[in-house]
């Protein structure tokens, strides 16, 4: 009676056992193909994608930062430049005309003729050129090296400014020089005609550069403008990645077993789910092996007949004995198939778990890429051993058969 239990017991968790490996098997196939390709891949993709974007918006924040200096730069420089050009538009050298023609007028009162005395008259001329000369590089170039140094930070403009008051020294110069020694003065219209001569030149000179300021600010603004847009756009796929991370989650939640639902969000199965088919694998040897305990236990006592326990159908295709040459094949078929298509998975896991851990800023269990490498080849280990085990045992259990 109790070998009867015993025998009866054996044969009953056999088949309990036998069950709960198919169950568990097919559903980690069915769940393992399901997840990666299904939710994990995607929200490893869409982690990325906001990743990306983020990055971008950060860069796009930095250059909108740059941007605002150099409009910040242009507005001082500009600054400088109004007030050169309302020193041009006053023009207060204009006031030596008068002066000139007081002085020629107090020449001619002390008795000196026009043009027999022209070198007295010329003479006093000259001094106005130089007066009219140093008065304006006076007023204008403090300015103009005022604008330079605040232009010189600026990336776009500081060339263009390197040598801004040296070419309005220039202008002075050469109007300067073309003026010496020269009748310019006959008549009150003359003087004032050829003082303003260089009011123009510099105002002519000063257009250049304001122009270069205005275009530089325009295209300081459309690029602002181009940059603020592009950062909403990013926002905005930003906001809907996270949304559908968010719908991911609950349409994972929809293919788990009952008892896991809730439990585990995708951020955690996606860190879980490598974990879990080395696991796996060692549960289904262990079961094998256990399988295999029961069902020659219950060969032995039931005296079965070779013929018996060569038929694969009174046995599961889990058992790690030998069942006869087809059985064992079926057996041997079965483990390698499994095995290959979880390591697919496996690998599967791994690589979307490397991409989601190096962009994530989520807490994780596993918290750098050098632990995801390590993970990788335990369960390269396991799955090798694996294997090797597998196929020992049949080898093993098949030979010790025949000897008995």
């Amino acid at each position: 009676m109790e070998q009867k239990f015993r025998i009866d017991r054996h044969i009953s968790k056999y088949d309990q056992q036998s069950k709960l490996l198919n169950r568990t098997m097919f559903f980690a196939l069915l769940i393992g193909l399901a997840l990666p390709w299904k939710y994990l891949s995607r929200f490893a993709e869409n982690s990325v994608q906001i990743y990306d974007a983020n990055e971008a918006i950060m860069k796009l924040n930095a250059e909108q930062k740059k941007i605002s200096e150099e409009k910040a730069s242009l507005d001082n420089v500009g600054s400088a430049l109004n007030k050169a050009q309302e020193t041009l538009k006053e023009q207060p050298w204009i006031r030596q005309a008068e002066a000139l023609r007081h002085a020629f007028v107090e020449l001619s009162n002390r008795g000196n003729q026009w043009p027999s005395d022209r070198q007295v008259f010329q003479n006093a001329a000259d001094e106005t050129v130089r007066t009219v000369a140093a008065d304006a590089q006076n007023r204008i170039i403090p300015l103009l090296e005022l604008a330079r140094d605040k232009g010189k930070d600026n990336r776009t403009v500081s060339e263009k400014f390197t040598n801004l008051p040296t070419d309005f020294r220039t202008v002075i110069k050469d109007w300067e020089d073309k003026h010496i020694g020269q009748n310019w003065y006959e008549t009150v219209s003359d003087k004032e005609v050829n003082i303003k001569k260089l009011t123009e030149s510099l105002r002519e000179q000063l257009s250049t550069v304001v122009e270069i300021i205005d275009t530089t600010k325009e295209q300081i603004d459309n690029k602002r403008n181009a940059l603020s847009s592009r950062e909403v756009v990013l926002k905005k796929d930003s906001v809907s990645k996270e949304n559908d991370l968010s719908t991911l989650n609950s349409e994972m939640q929809e293919v788990l077993p009952s008892w896991l639902k809730g439990l585990i969000s995708i951020d955690q199965m996606i860190q879980l789910y490598p974990i879990a088919i080395p696991v796996l694998i060692v549960f289904a040897l262990i079961m094998g092996i256990s399988l295999s305990r029961h069902y020659e236990f219950f060969v032995k006592n039931l005296d079965l007949s070779d013929a018996d326990r060569t038929d694969a159908s009174i046995s599961s295709m889990w058992t790690l004995t030998s069942r006869g040459l087809r059985g064992t094949l079926t057996t041997l078929a079965t483990y390698l198939v499994v095995l290959l298509f979880m390591y697919v998975f496996f690998e599967w896991g791994c690589s979307l778990l490397l991409k989601w851990i190096s962009v994530t800023t989520q807490p994780a269990w596993i918290m750098n890429k050098e632990r995801v490498i390590i993970l990788g080849w335990a369960g390269r280990i396991t799955f090798f051993v694996a294997g090797i085990l597998v196929i020992l045992r049949l080898l093993f259990a098949n030979r010790l058969i025949r000897q008995n």
